[in-house]
């Protein structure tokens, strides 16, 4: 069982934790090396601060999943918000990122985004599945994106959902 709440300070160490282990599969991220935690609890007291969109997924007094949005700052672009999420390994097809997407979107909807973008390795095809069941469709590709440690390279996958889709 689990809930799914927006992110406060009180969940930073249960965030480094779950984003940490995300990071070490080496499949899912473009990053191979966690950032430190004293980075990451920055980049959290900082959204926490700036009231950006944070929600997580809790259960068993565990982070199992989380999604956040940031806006782009870039002037014309305020009204695209870039998607992050995870789900941790022992939660996958539970319907927990399914749960994420759905509260995401709306309370994106609800701050006014108009369109919301991400990035996926092409190798992760649960995630992309995903995003295409809730309107995300393909606008690019940033090819050999990710260089992997046997030294073959995996693509990255633009997406986005304009939210004025009724999905």
């Amino acid at each position: 069982m689990y809930e799914i709440i927006e992110f406060d300070s009180r969940y930073i160490n249960l965030f480094y934790e779950s984003f940490r282990s995300i990071v070490h599969e080496h499949r899912f991220y473009i990053i191979t090396q966690a950032p430190s935690y004293e980075c990451v609890k920055q980049w959290c007291e900082r959204n926490v601060q700036e009231k950006s969109l944070h929600l997580i997924a809790l259960g068993m007094e565990r982070l199992i999943g989380s999604a956040d949005i940031y806006s782009r700052q870039h002037e014309g672009a305020s009204h695209i918000g870039v998607l992050a999420m995870f789900v941790i390994q022992e939660y996958r097809g539970h319907g927990v990122a399914t749960q994420l997407m759905e509260s995401i979107i709306g309370a994106a909807r609800l701050r006014g985004f108009e369109k919301l973008e991400l990035e996926v390795l092409a190798s992760n095809r649960a995630a992309i599945t995903l995003y295409h069941k809730f309107g995300f469709f393909e606008e690019g590709v940033r090819s050999k994106a990710k260089k992997v440690a046997d030294g073959h390279y995996i693509d990255v996958i633009l997406m986005a959902k304009n939210l004025d889709d009724c999905r």
